[in-house]
């Protein structure tokens, strides 16, 4: 492997790095702002407000696997 391929490997990789960053903070944000979430909407802080973290975990799931489609 040629030194002309080694600055898109360590760019992709930074990319990929942030982008892990990025999901594992969002997630922690969500499951840090539950009871804030439940004490608005007075729900007790078990049973139906976890559908909330469900909920956005499966919109995250969705929107990667559309954004990570290959094109072509």
């Amino acid at each position: 492997m040629d030194e002309a391929s080694s600055p898109g490997k360590w760019t992709v990789f930074a990319l990929v790095a942030i982008g892990v960053f990025m999901a594992t903070l969002d997630t922690s944000i969500v499951n840090i702002s539950l009871p804030s979430i439940a004490a608005h909407f007075q729900f007790p802080l078990g049973g139906a407000i976890e559908w909330v973290i469900i909920a956005y975990l499966v919109v995250v799931v969705a929107a990667l696997l559309t954004a990570g489609r290959p094109c072509g």
